[in-house]
């Protein structure tokens, strides 16, 4: 499932310990590019794995969630990446070589001012274990 939209959604679903949830708009882009997002600065984890505890070397961000999808054959993954909220305007998820990952379902994006966060929940296709990174576009203000 391929996506690119912009959507205004009430996040704060994710991190613990957030009083109050907030709105944010976001773009969500498996195909982003070097070319859609000229002039912006890109921040980018380093490689993570769906493995419960395990952080990346670059932003620190860090697996904290595995659950099994509804229907079982599926799993759903909660990551959270200690980075500015600000600072992230556009997600992509893309495999080790950089090919956009897709999943069962639209990722979700939770947005955390207060503790200068943001969380990301991906729903994929089996078990078995992939290695991907995370990047996000800070897009020049307009």
């Amino acid at each position: 499932m391929l996506f690119n939209f912009r959507s205004t959604f009430a996040c704060c679903l994710l991190l613990p310990g957030i009083s109050a949830p907030c709105l944010a708009q976001i773009v969500i882009d498996p195909e982003a590019n070097e070319s859609s997002a000229q002039q912006a600065t890109t921040l980018e984890t380093g490689i993570l794995q769906n493995l419960v505890g395990y952080k990346d070397d670059v932003l620190g961000a860090l697996v904290i969630k595995i659950t099994a999808g509804e229907d079982s054959v599926s799993e759903v993954i909660e990551i959270s990446i200690p980075v500015n909220p600000e600072l992230v305007d556009r997600v992509s998820v893309v495999s080790e070589s950089g090919t956009a990952l897709k999943f069962l379902e639209p990722m979700k994006i939770s947005l955390d001012h207060a503790g200068s966060k943001v969380g990301i929940i991906l729903t994929l296709s089996g078990n078995s274990r992939i290695r991907f990174k995370i990047k996000m576009v800070d897009l020049p203000d307009e």
